[in-house]
């Protein structure tokens, strides 16, 4: 099994290896994305894993990758909002139509904006139902 991942990674691609980690540990810790899946007693399993699900149900695999891609998503909007508020207020200041406080009160309302942002990954839908699943796989395949 390492003499496959290793092959792999030689040719410039992402490997991802799913195991148990009692006997897989070394070929978990060697891919690139190490998952575990089941109930973990081993340290080795944790120490070498990426990613750990808990119980033994694959398709919280899909469920860790949907909120993965979502957070990437939020992350994204709240760095491009932040950076072009800043900007937009330095620009503001170097052309002397506002001052420091002001700069002080946006870049305050603009973090409290962001962690709101951010709140809405405590929302995500139930993302277990047998629907949301086949739409979510429709979608990874176009």
């Amino acid at each position: 099994m390492l003499e496959k991942i290793e092959n792999k990674k030689e040719k410039n691609s992402v490997i991802a290896f799913i195991g148990d980690g009692v006997s897989d540990s070394p070929a978990i810790s060697r891919a690139d994305v190490g998952i575990s899946i089941g109930n973990i007693e081993s340290d080795n399993a944790i120490e070498a894993s990426k990613v750990i699900i808990m119980n033994r149900e694959i398709r919280n695999l899909i469920d860790a990758i949907y909120v993965s891609k979502k957070s990437m998503m939020i992350v994204k909007q709240n760095i491009t909002f932040a950076i072009t508020i800043k900007v937009l207020i330095l620009l503001l200041i170097v052309m002397g139509i506002s001052n420091m406080y002001f700069a002080v009160f946006i870049d305050i309302c603009t973090s409290i904006l962001c962690v709101l942002n951010s709140v809405r990954l405590l929302y995500i839908k139930e993302i277990n139902s047998k629907d949301n699943i086949k739409r979510k796989i429709n979608n990874n395949n176009k």
